[in-house]
């Protein structure tokens, strides 16, 4: 392959063609098309300010007989390809607790290297956990251990959202390719917003679990972590209702909800520390209001419009955000224990829906949310608060709390709700007194220039539900500069849960440079000769 050169910012038409693409990167790069060769994208994004236009990154060659200087040119330096190394499978196989994206990557990349790991995860296998949320949705019957949260993560049951601002280009694209070659669609190494839906992420995660267990790897479904036994700063072994596991290495995926797990962890002296959080209400607007209002109507070609936008609250002093924005999505309550909702967005791939969602929220630091430095589950704590609010005003049979954002801006219950919300059961709420005053305050001062935005000024046919909690975890997990525990030499913290990342792709990304800390290591000591007197 010849010499690859990069541009950037190369804008091109909705309905460009190659040939548009080539003239319009003839011209940008002052070189006749005659030379230019083995075009390839590697990056689009929509610019969606006045005519919406693509926004390209193109990676390209010249051919042979162009004899001209280049030395204005990007040279291109793909990221380099991931090495696992081979380790011969040891007594005691690496332990993996949590089948979210954190630990299915940590599991590829440990039974890639052949090291055969052991997968625990206290949900069922997909299809009974699909049952059961349905039914939790339509009936309010809550499983524990299978639901939104608990059974290979929430991310089954999300927008399948992949962005990610991680700088670990090889790992990045190492996840990427994973999720390709289990059924992901190739355009989400390009798109800066890509997507997979949920849907296709429950197909392609049965399929990640396969190509683990082709190379060795052992899933345990419906096994809780129940406790755990240290000795001199080692993790001796784990123990699960039924039975017990001696541990040589414990990689802990278990996501920010496993709450019993956080408590068990301060309960052993294993150290932890406080973050902040955010919370606030999902708002629900016709989807194809927002595609007229910022794609100008050309959703054909761009697909559904999504946002993501930011505002100051001059009375709190912070900066209010969107988060999780669901385009043609539905709005979905989630529990992980009894007498305490959330709520959570989800699409599926062909996001097609009649409403889209996003949450908009207030961050709160860990002093604003109460307990002294010591007490790291403070945190916990208030987010069960008023979850258990949440629930109460929902009618204690886990319908998410509604209102309108009029409203909400009145401090009222709503005596009516616009027809047909996309969440299966909802009940009329004042979602102001399932909110701390500040968080309250932030968002009656920031939503209406939101919504305005958006192009919605009619408040009474906003729909808000609430609230949004778990946006990310109130407690890390301390790690070391191997990414041990800074307690515990053979724990890896993992993920959301381990408050070292925050969506799928990043967590999925902290699990590979996990194992593969792990896997380095090892090499290293399997290379040092015994010593043989």
């Amino acid at each position: 392959m010849p010499n690859q050169f990069i541009i950037h910012q190369l804008r091109v038409p909705a309905d460009y063609s190659y040939d548009d693409l080539l003239r319009r990167l003839s011209r940008k790069i002052r070189i006749p098309r005659r030379f230019i060769e083995h075009v390839k994208i590697t990056s689009r994004s929509i610019d969606a300010r006045k005519n919406p236009t693509y926004v390209l990154s193109l990676v390209f060659s010249l051919v042979p007989s162009y004899n001209k200087t280049t030395s204005r040119l990007q040279q291109y330096h793909p990221p380099s390809r991931l090495h696992i190394p081979a380790i011969p499978p040891a007594e005691k196989p690496p332990i993996v607790i949590g089948a979210g994206p954190a630990g299915l990557a940590a599991a590829y990349v440990l039974a890639e290297a052949g090291t055969c790991p052991v997968i625990l995860e206290q949900g069922p296998n997909a299809e009974v956990r699909q049952k059961d949320i349905l039914q939790f949705w339509k009936e309010g019957i809550l499983n524990p251990y299978s639901n939104m949260l608990f059974g290979r993560g929430s991310w089954p049951f999300s927008d399948g959202k992949l962005t990610c601002r991680s700088k670990n280009r090889r790992e990045v694209a190492f996840f990427l390719d994973l999720l390709i070659d289990a059924g992901a669609p190739p355009s989400i190494r390009v798109d800066t917003h890509p997507h997979i839906g949920t849907d296709v992420l429950m197909k392609i995660i049965p399929r990640i679990r396969k190509k683990i267990e082709q190379r060795g790897g052992v899933f345990l479904f419906n096994t809780a972590l129940k406790d755990m036994r240290i000795v001199d700063n080692r993790l001796i072994y784990i123990d699960t209702a039924e039975k017990t596991y001696p541990v040589d290495t414990l990689f802990l995926a278990t996501g920010h909800s496993a709450r019993d797990v956080y408590s068990l962890l301060h309960e052993k002296g294993v150290p932890l520390g406080k973050k902040g959080i955010a919370m606030g209400v999902r708002a629900e607007l016709p989807q194809s209001l927002l595609n007229t209002t910022l794609y100008k109507a050309k959703t054909p070609v761009f697909g559904p419009a999504e946002f993501r936008v930011r505002r100051r609250s001059e009375k709190t002093d912070r900066s209010v955000y969107s988060f999780c924005m669901c385009p043609g999505g539905v709005v979905v309550s989630c529990a992980s224990s009894a007498g305490k909702i959330t709520t959570n967005g989800m699409s599926y791939s062909k996001r097609n829906l009649y409403w889209g969602n996003a949450a908009f929220l207030v961050p709160l630091s860990h002093e604003e949310y109460g307990g002294d430095a010591q007490d790291v589950l403070a945190g916990i704590r208030f987010q069960e608060r008023w979850e258990a609010k949440a629930f109460v005003a929902g009618g204690k049979t886990y319908a998410l709390p509604g209102s309108t954002l009029a409203d909400f801006l009145e401090n009222r219950a709503p005596t009516t709700l616009p027809p047909s919300p996309s969440a299966f059961r909802v009940t009329p709420a004042n979602l102001r007194t399932l909110l701390p005053s500040l968080v309250q305050e932030a968002l009656c001062e920031t939503l209406p220039g939101f919504l305005h935005s958006l192009g919605q000024d009619d408040f009474s046919q906003v729909i808000l539900y609430g609230v949004e909690t778990r946006s990310s975890s109130p407690v890390q997990i301390l790690r070391n500069s191997t990414g041990e525990s800074r307690g515990v030499d053979n724990l890896y913290p993992l993920g959301e849960g381990a408050g070292y990342a925050g969506g799928i792709v990043s967590s999925g990304v902290d699990g590979i440079r996990r194992a593969l800390q792990f896997l380095e290591r090892r090499e290293q000591q399997e290379a040092v000769p015994a010593n043989i007197d």
